[in-house]
């Protein structure tokens, strides 16, 4: 397994952190690769960030909405975890992609935490970390879903287990409401365009079906472009193409001008001998608070856009008049959440609680304890309510690997004619890793090429230590 290491930034403290590409279930061989960096380098990494399809299935049931062709449909790493079996050993941020257990995702839909020690982020979300400030939007751009209400409810039918991950307009206009410039921003798509400002002729050599949407300039997702041209992040992090690409935007140079830049970094998913993670050093106000916290002006804009949110068919977007109304609401509840939140490092996220496992054994589509606390404290109506049909009892996944395998032919057998192949993996149709792989390998410095040399851009920006076993 190949991994990259960038030192960047001075600091009293600098907290390492190391970001993932598509981790496709495979939280072991993810895990067991920072711990080897770790003893390698003789450092801690204080929090990993994951770029989606992180696949948190809890069992046979969240199996169901995970939309991909029924070979891919495996239940992973992710359940241990949940069950309590095994805990992260590192903080872990994660946002949504277009391969998950998207009832999952939508019972935490302002984010929360799925096991002990890991946090989803929400569809669109914003925390604070030892200083740090990381937001994130989840999902994939369709145009055809783009202006869409989420009419979505579990149980998914085949279209709609896919058009739930699809990003809605609502959720970016609630980021630009926030308009703060992150320090730290994810999202699963590219942005489109960000070729531009890397080396996009080194991209095509590697991935040459990308070679007509980048003479387009069709490869990417406007949403995330518009987010990324708003916010000006410091750092900028993507999955989904399956591929690393690193670029730098000199917002100097753009229109309009300001000051700064953008350190853009793609990675690959979790396969042998792919870049898939990367670890880093950020400036850091302190190493002391371990607390995770929800940015206190992401509330103000959670507050205001619940009186807006989307449930209706209609595909067009949010008019003058609305828009307008949902930013003046947004400063006015700014004054009301900061009364409320003094601390300003934000409002600490409740820690995780075993119990939310024990007790959801067996349930289908109930409401998730840590959204309804938040429209609790937010005073906000709780629409993200499951609706549908009545209950059907679940039951959490055998752990013995026979009846798991039994249970996933069946759900397979099932599914075959309702599952569409989606377009990345119609790019790349690798199978998974195993499970039993390990990380080791001996660690090499790569020196940084030269301008003008045959690479895709990753080592100008990002100088790199390359395991190469």
């Amino acid at each position: 397994y190949s991994f990259c290491t960038l030192l960047v930034g001075r600091a009293t403290y600098l907290m390492l952190i190391a970001v993932e590409g598509c981790c496709h279930g495979e939280l072991d061989i993810i895990y067991d690769t920072l711990q080897a960096v770790e003893r390698q380098q003789g450092v801690k990494i204080d929090l990993l960030l994951m770029c989606g399809d992180f696949q948190a299935m809890r069992d046979a049931d969240d199996l169901r909405s995970l939309a991909c062709p029924p070979k891919y449909k495996l239940m992973g790493d992710f359940e241990k975890y949940y069950k309590g079996e095994r805990r992260a050993p590192v903080l872990t941020i994660f946002i949504g992609g277009n391969h998950e257990a998207s009832n999952h995702l939508w019972e935490n839909y302002y984010g929360g935490w799925v096991a002990e020690n890991i946090f989803f982020l929400g569809y669109s979300g914003v925390v604070r970390y030892k200083g740090v400030v990381i937001a994130g939007n989840s999902g994939i751009f369709k145009e055809a879903d783009y202006f869409k209400g989420y009419t979505e409810r579990p149980p998914y039918s085949a279209d709609t287990m896919r058009s739930i991950y699809h990003v809605r307009d609502y959720e970016v206009q609630k980021m630009l409401a926030w308009g703060i410039k992150p320090d730290i921003y994810l999202t699963h798509d590219w942005p489109r365009g960000i070729y531009e400002h890397g080396d996009a002729a080194g991209l095509v050599r590697w991935k040459k079906q990308f070679a007509e949407e980048v003479e387009t300039r069709t490869l990417g997702s406007p949403a995330a472009e518009k987010l990324l041209n708003q916010l000006r992040p410091a750092y900028h992090f993507s999955s989904h193409l399956h591929c690393k690409f690193s670029a730098l935007i000199d917002w100097e140079t753009q229109t309009p001008p300001s000051k700064g830049t953008t350190r853009f970094l793609a990675l690959d998913k979790c396969l042998p001998q792919r870049s898939f993670l990367q670890v880093l050093q950020v400036d850091s106000d302190t190493d002391a608070d371990p607390t995770l916290y929800r940015h206190t002006d992401w509330l103000a804009v959670l507050k205001a856009a619940n009186e807006f949110f989307p449930t209706g068919r209609d595909n067009a977007p949010l008019d003058p008049e609305t828009l307008s109304k949902f930013r003046a609401s947004v400063n006015k509840h700014k004054q009301w959440v900061h009364k409320r939140v003094p601390n300003p490092q934000g409002h600490p996220v409740t820690p995780w609680n075993q119990a939310w496992a024990t007790d959801r054994a067996d349930y289908t589509h109930t409401d998730n304890p840590q959204t309804a606390e938040l429209c609790e404290f937010l005073e906000i109506e709780n629409k993200i309510r499951s609706t549908g049909p009545p209950p059907v009892a679940r039951h959490l996944c055998n752990s013995s690997a026979a009846a798991t395998h039994q249970q996933l032919g069946q759900i397979a057998s099932g599914i075959t004619n309702a599952n569409k192949m989606l377009d990345d993996l119609l790019k790349d149709t690798a199978p998974p890793a195993a499970a039993t792989a390990t990380a080791t390998g001996t660690l090499h410095e790569v020196p940084i090429p030269q301008q003008g040399a045959d690479t895709t851009g990753d080592d100008e920006v990002f100088p790199i230590f390359v395991d190469t076993n």
